[in-house]
């Protein structure tokens, strides 16, 4: 399709295939985004699916109506905000608003930032910043402003710290927007943990929803035309009035500055409108049914009926992202880039492996897990979803202490052939809870999940051997706590070691627990959903990797963690997944054999002394957590 030159400007406008907007996916975002429906918009898929595209146009739609005048452009660096969002390959809002200019501005600090100027469809000025948001401190630029939107090219890759701020500054927008387009990452990121996550909504959210509209969307819809009713009434007023001060009978014959003028007062009265009709709050009509301890009622309780009037609870995407009330997740790939052939995509599909973890992420923009993946032998074989005979195996819980990064345990259950089953996880963030962020209150909820199973029967916990306070603390508390051991070997007892002489803290025992994997001598059950996906998103640096150094990336490690802690202290070495029981040990090993299980069998014996110990401990501190530590 040719470009077309603007009446305005020299600008090429954007060359936009014929039936780009016809398609039902972007007919579908860009319909969501000019309605007064959520507030934040996130549009991920594979490489070349347009998703740019296709955010851009329908921001530039919006920033052309929306009452606010002041919006925000992120990108990981100032340049890398305006190649991809204000030039875009001749898609940018420098193309779809071609009457705006752009200005470079030195700001505090020396620093330098984007100004971006236009007039909108009722000649009122407006203004877009745009600056990076690649390190922490980078929100610090853009706080104390109001926003009405913002868009975030690359949302997973920007600072989370920046995409909060974005979230905090548009809070008070008449018509609120943040769009973020990205390619996936590992499901793991903390993108989607922590920014994405709270805004899901689940099943049974879903159904509440439902429930509550079958039940009283009549009644909202009578009060909605109530109010319609009203504002038609005000907006045939001050018409009239306009008019008679300008000695004329219709808009028509107004000139063309006042009849934007006429067109504004009009938007603005709808906008104080809409504002209103948002302002009904679903408790208006289920105050009487309320359930203060039911959370997910108090979740929709209090949001705006209209909210739920076109709610969809997810648009078509292979990640099963849902949406929420405030939130929409679009999917795109190179089969809605109606710019490509078949045989150019084709010819991209070529150079991939279709069933390697690049081709999921990089072309079909799955959350897969990636290439530098240090556990690529974890597999759908690895998880369970039933009930094994836990009061024949030994119970084993890890846990790796969090202050300014979540607090994770996991509450393990070993078989007689060593098996390791893994039956369930605590996950505390900090963030949601800061005032429980300490000892204290994660030892309650260590307790909480001992006391969850076999009527709280257990042989130990195995803590980050750095933690010694909380170490300490636990067995003050009652909890059986003792250092995990951070040295393992991979080789057989009666063997050599060789195998693994590693002392690097942060990699020790990575290919023990690997092997685990490998040999289904882990198992990971289905509710575990967090470790699952840090397991599925744990991986080098792929830096590094490429000069042959195995270095994991420090994120999203805390379930991780005390998963190593558990197998590096109570299996040790990979023979005893290869061999299952050990009376297939041949006659001529039996000795080294019987010398390591007798150490074993002394140490347990010394953790029943210890459990004794810390009995009679607390008995003479008459049973206070907080009389004195054990040692």
């Amino acid at each position: 399709m040719a470009r077309k030159k603007n009446e305005h400007t020299e600008r090429d406008q954007p060359a936009y295939h014929e039936e780009s907007f016809k398609q039902k996916k972007p007919n579908e975002l860009i319909k969501y985004i000019l309605s007064r429906e959520g507030w934040i918009i996130e549009i991920e898929g594979g490489k070349r699916g347009g998703k740019d595209v296709y955010g851009i146009y329908a921001w530039s739609q919006y920033l052309m109506v929306t009452p606010d005048k002041e919006h925000l452009v992120l990108g990981k660096t100032l340049e890398h905000a305006i190649v991809t969002v204000l030039k875009s390959q001749g898609f940018g809002l420098y193309y779809c608003i071609p009457s705006g200019e752009f200005t470079r501005e030195s700001i505090s600090g020396g620093a330098t930032r984007g100004v971006f100027k236009f007039k909108d469809a009722y000649d009122v000025e407006k203004i877009i910043y745009f600056y990076g948001n690649e390190k922490r401190e980078d929100n610090t630029k853009f706080k104390g402003f109001t926003l009405g939107s913002v868009y975030i090219n690359e949302g997973n890759e920007q600072h989370i710290n920046g995409i909060r701020e974005a979230k905090e500054r548009t809070n008070a927008g008449k018509w609120p927007r943040i769009i973020i387009t990205q390619n996936p990452k590992s499901a793991s990121h903390v993108f989607y943990r922590e920014f994405e996550a709270p805004l899901l909504y689940t099943p049974e959210e879903n159904m509440l929803i439902e429930s509550i509209k079958s039940r009283f969307l009549d009644e909202f819809e009578k009060d909605k035309e109530e109010m319609l009713a009203q504002m038609e009434k005000e907006k045939k007023q001050k018409v009239r009035s306009f008019l008679a001060n300008r000695g004329v009978k219709s808009s028509d014959q107004l000139p063309a500055k006042e009849r934007r003028k006429l067109l504004g007062q009009v938007r603005d009265l709808k906008e104080m409108w809409a504002k209103k009709i948002r302002g009904i709050q679903v408790k208006k009509y289920t105050d009487d049914y309320a359930d203060p301890d039911n959370k997910s009622f108090n979740k929709v309780h209090s949001a705006s009926f209209q909210l739920l009037v076109n709610y969809k609870e997810q648009y078509d995407n292979p990640n099963e992202v849902p949406n929420g009330l405030e939130f929409a997740y679009f999917h795109f790939t190179h089969d809605d880039n109606l710019s490509m052939s078949d045989a150019d995509r084709s010819r991209v599909d070529r150079t991939y492996d279709k069933k390697s973890p690049s081709y999921k992420r990089d072309i079909r923009g799955e959350r897969a897990t990636v290439d530098n993946a240090i556990f690529p032998t974890f597999n759908e074989d690895n998880i369970y979803d039933y009930d094994p005979n836990y009061k024949e195996m030994t119970r084993v819980l890890g846990v790796d202490v969090g202050y300014d990064h979540p607090f994770g345990a996991l509450d393990s259950y070993i078989d007689k052939n060593n098996v390791l089953w893994i039956d369930n996880e605590l996950f505390i963030i900090p963030s949601d809870e800061k005032e429980k962020a300490n000892n204290v209150e994660y030892i309650k909820r260590l307790k909480e999940l001992i006391n969850s199973q076999c009527d709280g029967a257990y042989s130990r916990v195995r803590v980050d051997p750095s933690a010694k306070g909380f170490i300490n603390q636990c067995i003050s508390s009652g909890v059986l706590a003792m250092k995990a051991k951070n040295k393992v070997r991979n080789h057989r007892p009666e063997e050599v070691s060789e195998s693994d002489t590693t002392n690097d803290k942060k990699i020790v025992g990575i290919n023990l627990v690997r092997e685990g994997f490998r040999l289904k001598g882990i198992m990971i059950r289905k509710r575990c959903v967090n470790l699952i996906k840090e397991i599925q998103g744990y991986s080098f640096d792929g830096k590094k990797l490429e000069l042959g150094i195995e270095t994991p990336l420090k994120i999203n490690d805390d379930l991780v963690d005390p998963l190593r802690y558990i197998v590096n202290s109570e299996i040790g070495y990979v023979a005893k997944w290869e061999r299952g029981v050990e009376k297939d040990v041949e006659e001529g090993q039996k000795g080294i054999l019987e010398q390591t299980l007798r150490k074993e069998n002394e140490r347990q014996q010394q953790a029943k002394l210890v459990e004794q110990i810390l009995g009679e401990f607390k008995k003479g501190n008459g049973n206070n957590p907080n009389s004195g530590y054990l040692f």
